[in-house]
């Protein structure tokens, strides 16, 4: 009687075991299943990477001549002179609504910066010529008090934080570009072509007194802080005393 109740109980534990064994080979399939659509997945983000790549590998063929060299004279330095607002209307608005003058005329890149970028033109009187580190004139506006109004950069040296040329220019925006780098290639190029063309054969040890009529553009960090303005000229002429 026990070898028949001991045959039985083997026979069951065969039978469990066979059961467990087919249980645990379906979890390992299981597993594996699992783990080759997590693959998958995984194989279809590395391709998405690799376009990605693909197209940042471009950056070694992006020219910057055709935002910049190629449109200068016919689009970038005229819609400076056609969108400038005078200088003089634009502080008598900011004395009295900063943040109005603002509003009306700054060019601002909502989406890549809060910084507010204005189209100016001025006519003035050079009182003064800062250190070249500086690298700016002062500049006193009609009608004179001989007090500064505004600063104009002269260089040698351009600030590379200095874009307010570049931002500015409203047919120029960062998403146009596919990265922070070519976005900065584009601003030093236009620092370049001011300095070869608008502001390397000024004489700076014989500019004091003279007079000045300029066009180009500033930044603002705050809206309502017009306390110091630093203009890079896109266009300028220095006249002789009379």
């Amino acid at each position: 009687m026990i070898d028949i109740i001991n045959l039985l109980s083997t026979s069951r534990m065969r039978k469990n075991a066979a059961l467990y064994k087919g249980i645990i080979c379906l979890l390992i399939l299981c597993i594996v299943q699992l783990s080759f659509l997590s693959c998958k997945v995984k194989i279809v983000k590395l391709d998405e990477r690799i376009q990605k790549n693909e197209s940042v590998g471009s950056i070694t063929e992006f020219n910057v001549a055709e935002y910049v060299d190629k449109p200068w004279d016919t689009q970038i330095l005229p819609y400076f002179i056609e969108e400038a607002v005078d200088l003089n209307v634009l502080l008598q608005a900011a004395e009295s609504d900063p943040l109005g003058a603002t509003k009306k005329y700054a060019h601002t890149q909502t989406e890549e910066n809060t910084n507010y970028n204005f189209v100016v033109k001025g006519t003035g009187k050079i009182l003064s010529v800062n250190d070249a580190t500086k690298g700016s004139i002062n500049i006193d506006l009609c009608p004179y008090d001989n007090k500064t109004d505004v600063l104009v950069l002269i260089g040698p040296v351009i600030s590379a934080t200095l874009n307010s040329i570049r931002d500015a220019y409203d047919n120029l925006t960062y998403s146009m570009f596919i990265n922070q780098i070519e976005w900065g290639s584009v601003g030093n190029r236009i620092k370049e072509i001011i300095k070869e063309t608008v502001i390397n054969d000024i004489d700076r040890k014989t500019l004091p007194g003279k007079r000045i009529s300029f066009y180009g553009a500033f930044t603002l960090i705050k809206p309502d802080d017009f306390s110091e303005i630093i203009i890079t000229p896109i266009k300028l002429e220095i006249e002789e005393n009379d």
